[in-house]
């Protein structure tokens, strides 16, 4: 999972996979209840939250680890957010972050933008708050 999620703590990420959690489509099955994260505590909720929402991310088709990065520093960390945003301010925001942080390479068009937040919109909503 280590090159699926860069810039996360490798530690973490080693105890997950002890866990048995080895990519993020297996996070996010197993901890995409409120109750599964509970039992996966010990390995920090906070960041175990995280990782959950960068997992939820990535099931935008074409969101790739990068995009998925660049997106949560920008405030739509989870498909719920990234459906609730209007894409030309988001699209701002990316450039903004991307400029501070340099995550991605590239940034991605408001037109792919605008895609992204429509196909977040027909995602089912899978990850409790």
């Amino acid at each position: 999972m280590t090159s699926q999620v860069p810039g996360v703590d490798s530690d973490l990420l080693g105890r997950l996979e002890v866990a048995g959690i080895k990519t993020t489509k297996a996070l996010f099955n197993r901890a995409a209840t409120r109750s599964e994260r509970r039992r996966l505590a010990e390995v920090a909720e906070d960041a175990l939250n995280k990782l959950v929402r960068l997992a939820d991310l990535a099931r935008i088709r074409g969101m790739g680890r990068m995009f998925v990065r660049l997106f949560s520093g920008s405030g739509a960390d989870c498909v719920a957010a990234l459906a609730a945003c209007d894409p030309g301010e988001l699209h701002v925001r990316l450039h903004a972050v991307n400029c501070q942080r340099a995550l991605s390479s590239v940034v991605p068009s408001l037109k792919d933008v605008t895609e992204y937040v429509e196909m977040a919109k027909e995602l089912p909503r899978a990850l409790e708050s």
